[in-house]
């Protein structure tokens, strides 16, 4: 990968773009910026193996720290930069870094990281002002300190690349859980990387002429590796679109039209939000450069795949992965032998087989554990053989998720034995919410599912009992704890109060009848006899998880601390079960305020 790397940055031309966004970057700029860091890195005493902690919400910094590393042999440990000061803390702790490159608003919130991690620490002149729920940031310039990443470099040495790092040596490391006493560091080696890299030239037919918009959160496998590390070892260009909500997700079409991006990667949920925008955007993507979406990251209802392609008369690409491959490893498109919709398609460069309980093959059409192996299989979780082990048996990754293959040979995910919630294509972990929700006072038991969500995949449902004293108010204390204590992408949507958990003989909560109590419960509001602005506002509070006290029609995206991209879709579908009607897309996009909302379905009653 490191020789790979330096002989391909030198073979495009310094002018073409790399990076296109908010901050734009050549290649010839990439190429200095990466070397005075390989500089930076060797006057703090970095070397091979030395694992290198990034939390940025810098695109740039992201890929040029990343660039430095995979051309340093050094191991580059990507957090995310907007994660709790416990969360950061312990991932820090797990990590046990020779550096830290963090955004000053990470280091002011995890004071103790500077005192604790007996690492070299460098701010990040990154300011993020604001987060939308798929973890996209928006920013706002600051001037940058001298001794701040990057404007320091300027000072440092232009430094040559490393000899090529062993293949098996750790290149990244990326977690899948933060808050948890034993959260995972997935491993990918330079050799899967690399492997990966390969199956994307060969299946999407990236190369030096793609221009790649890709707005998923960098410290996501999706976003990184099937961004910055692509265009790396591509030579195409990244286009970062600005943050997904519904209000700027025409704004994010644009982006792609306006720079002939060649490719779109985005996430189910994204594609699901497409379908309400005005009939303008139709032809959004119709141009003559443009080949296809990726759909990653989650599992892609056929009905929306269907739509999507007929309306925006593009062809979508689904695909199947996870963090410990790299990325994907079955692709659904874009060639004809692998495409079937409705499937993940076919493992390319890899294997795959389906496993049954009493642990022999699966037929066909039979339900089992997918199991995969292949040179993008991570080397294992950083400092958890047994984890390990539980995972990874002889040669072959247990993936935790149920499939079928029929008889041509096309998979289907159909389950999933692991307990992640997908939400908008972002994992959800329920240890890390009950983690967070058993250190709020008066909570004495909690319990976090998954609930179908046509728009989100699944919703995220916390349910909780009293401990003595808990009292009235429990529901909106336990929010604003997971507020301060977690990720804003790790929230629930909603935190039920039960007098009890379905306990079963085990003595472990059985989640499927509690899935089933919860049902009935998630289009809460008030009756149909309150006036129908209270009934906006109750559905409101419901969806926000605000209290209905605090609400009023002049409250908003700005002040109610719930109202993101994710909650804000969710609460118009609600309005739309709750009333009857269906939004016309122009509305979508133009409530600000619950007052806006009000209009909307007083218009809609008035008409009928």
């Amino acid at each position: 990968m490191t020789a790979w790397l330096a002989g391909l940055s030198e073979a495009v031309p310094g002018r073409r773009a790399f990076l296109v966004g908010r901050q734009r970057l050549s290649f010839g700029e990439l190429r200095e910026q990466v070397a005075r860091t390989r500089g930076l890195f060797l006057r703090l005493g970095l070397g091979p193996g030395d694992r290198i902690a990034i939390a940025t919400a810098d695109d740039l910094a992201v890929s040029v720290l990343y660039a430095a590393c995979l051309t340093s042999g050094a191991t580059a440990v990507v957090l995310d930069p907007q994660a709790s000061a416990a969360e950061t803390l312990v991932l820090i702790g797990k990590a046990r870094p020779r550096a830290i490159f963090a955004d000053s608003a990470v280091l002011e919130r995890s004071g103790p990281l500077t005192r604790a991690a007996e690492a070299a620490v460098v701010a990040v002149a990154s300011a993020a002002a604001k987060r939308s729920s798929f973890g996209l940031l928006l920013r706002r310039s600051e001037a940058a300190p001298a001794e701040s990443f990057p404007a320091l470099l300027q000072q440092e040495q232009l430094a040559p690349a490393a000899p090529p790092a062993a293949a098996d040596a750790c290149a990244l490391v990326l977690f899948t859980s933060g808050t948890t006493s034993q959260p995972k560091g997935v491993q990918m080696s330079f050799r899967g990387l690399t492997a990966q890299m390969a199956t994307f030239r060969r299946q999407y037919g990236y190369d030096a002429s793609s221009v790649v918009a890709n707005p998923l959160p960098l410290h996501h496998s999706d976003g990184l590796n099937q961004g910055p590390l692509l265009a790396f070892a591509t030579g195409a260009t990244l286009v970062r679109p600005p943050a997904v909500t519904m209000q700027s997700l025409g704004a994010l079409l644009d982006s792609a039209y306006r720079e002939r991006a060649t490719h779109l990667v985005t996430v189910p949920t994204v594609l699901a939000m497409m379908l309400r925008l005005p009939r303008d955007y139709d032809d959004a993507l119709g141009y003559e450069a443009f080949r296809f979406i990726s759909s990653t990251a989650g599992p892609l209802n056929e009905t929306i795949w269907r739509q999507i392609e007929e309306r925006f008369a593009v062809p979508v690409v689904n695909s199947y992965g996870l963090t410990e491959t790299c990325i994907e490893a079955l692709y659904c498109g874009p060639d004809g032998a692998t495409r079937r919709l409705g499937t993940v398609g076919k493992p390319v460069d890899c294997l795959a087989r389906i496993v049954t309980e009493d642990g022999r093959e699966a037929e066909t059409g039979e339900r089992g554990e997918l199991w995969l192996s292949g040179e993008n299989v991570m080397l294992g979780y950083l400092d958890q053989p047994e984890a390990t082990a539980e995972v990874l048996q002889d040669g072959w990754l247990r993936t935790g998720d149920l499939a079928t293959r029929d008889a041509e040979g096309f998979y289907r995910i159909v389950g999933r034995k692991k307990s992640v919630i997908i939400r908008g294509g972002i994992n959800v972990y329920p240890e890390d919410v009950n983690a967070a929700l058993l250190a709020c006072p008066g909570v004495a038991q909690a319990a976090t599912v998954g609930l179908p969500d046509d728009l989100l995949g699944e919703r995220v449902v916390a349910c909780v009992t009293l401990r003595n004293g808990g009292g009235a108010g429990l529901a909106e204390r336990a929010m604003e704890h997971c507020r301060q204590a977690l990720a804003p992408e790790k929230l629930p949507n909603r935190i039920e109060v039960l007098e009890a958990l379905p306990f079963g003989p085990s003595g472990k909560v059985e989640l499927e009848k509690l899935r089933q109590q919860l049902a009935a419960r998630m289009d809460g509001g008030a009756t149909a006899g309150t006036p129908l602005a209270g009934r906006v506002l109750a559905v409101a509070a419901a969806v926000f998880q605000a209290r209905l006290e605090d609400l009023s029609p002049e409250s908003g995206d700005d002040d109610v601390a719930g109202w993101d991209s994710l909650n804000y879709l969710e609460f118009v579908m609600s309005l739309e079960r709750q009333f009857n009607f269906k939004m016309a897309p122009r509305d979508v996009m133009n409530i600000r305020r619950l007052a806006d909302a009000i209009a909307v379905v007083e218009r809609a009653a008035g008409a009928r």
